[in-house]
């Protein structure tokens, strides 16, 4: 996955009344989709399900999560065909912005006095991405002065949007890279992560296993204890493989509660029907030991126009959650 940076300069003039606002008019437009645990709720009984929505998504569960594709938004061109954030199933969890780079300020605009307020308000947290260009300039793991500059850079991001929280992509990274990442995460984790004591989420996303000497044990071995939880981007592997790679490298560090397992909706790592198999084998995995975090989507907007995708998506979720 590429990440770019890319920090808004609107001002945020979303309140609280307005959010309520785009949340009725939005249940008002389509039509209310099931809790797992709780009965399909008609329009007239709105404020029942937002408080059922909203139980659910503080309940222990297994989490759907979803990188966003900014650029395929319809804010970014006016496209009114293309998606909306806020046409995501009410149940994902977590969404990700993730940028191509060279998005619209109309995009920015609208993600940040719109889309986050509506996500939330539902109880979806919205969290950002990126892979290596908040710190580019920081020299190695001992530039200090540099690392700081970038976890200023980082939060005034996560600040301006009211995101809630922050995903470092991480891979194929050199020792020296590893290096200021961890800087990087120590230095984050003041702010976001378990550790803060601010709610706000701190992550780690790598497609790429955690066995002895690899890059991603070194990471994993000095901020196991300051991150929230780990996408394992599992695009081209099978359930079996997973339960390897999860018992032979990630569970030396994590418990399976914070391992989300991922599958690819973009297409390039498979046809329509092998990617929609995949996300139903990922729902249905558990490692040997534990309940897994939950399962993560790449491309999560293709289910707004993907009928096939969506209804994948839904089954997921109440596969992991099955009402009772």
């Amino acid at each position: 996955m590429k990440n770019y940076f890319k920090s808004g300069q609107t001002k945020l003039v979303a309140s609280f009344f307005a959010v309520l606002l785009i949340v009725t008019l939005a249940s008002c437009t389509k039509k209310l989709e099931e809790v797992p645990g709780k009965t399909l709720l008609v329009k007239t009984d709105q404020g029942q399900y937002l408080k059922n929505l909203l139980a659910y998504k503080k309940s222990p569960h297994q989490l759907l999560m979803g990188y966003y594709s900014a650029w395929r938004d319809a804010a970014n061109d006016g496209d009114i065909k293309k998606p909306k954030m806020t046409d995501l199933p009410d149940s994902v969890d977590i969404v990700s912005v993730f940028q191509q780079g060279g998005e619209k300020e109309s995009y920015f605009k609208t993600l940040k006095e719109t889309y986050i307020p509506a996500l939330q308000a539902k109880g979806t947290k919205v969290i950002w991405t990126q892979g290596w260009l908040p710190w580019n300039n920081v020299k190695d793991s001992s530039d200090q002065a540099g690392i700081d500059a970038a976890v200023k850079d980082i939060m005034n991001t996560i600040n301006e949007y009211n995101y809630d929280g922050f995903d470092i992509d991480f891979e194929r990274k050199s020792r020296v890279e590893t290096g200021i990442i961890i800087k990087i995460y120590e230095g984050l984790s003041k702010y976001l992560g378990p550790k803060s004591g601010t709610g706000k989420l701190l992550i780690l996303d790598t497609d790429e296993d955690a066995g002895d000497n690899s890059t991603v044990a070194t990471l994993l071995e000095k901020i196991k204890d300051k991150i929230d939880y780990v996408f394992f981007q599992a695009y081209r592997r099978s359930a079996s493989q997973v339960t390897s790679s999860f018992s032979d490298g990630f569970s030396k560090y994590i418990p399976a509660s914070k391992f989300l397992v991922g599958v690819n909706f973009q297409g390039q790592d498979g046809t329509e029907s092998s990617n929609i198999a995949l996300i139903n084998d990922f729902a249905k995995w558990q490692p040997k030991k534990g309940v897994k975090g939950g399962v993560l989507i790449y491309g999560i907007d293709e289910i707004v126009n993907n009928k096939n995708f969506n209804t994948a998506t839904r089954a997921a979720i109440q596969e992991m959650n099955p009402a009772k």
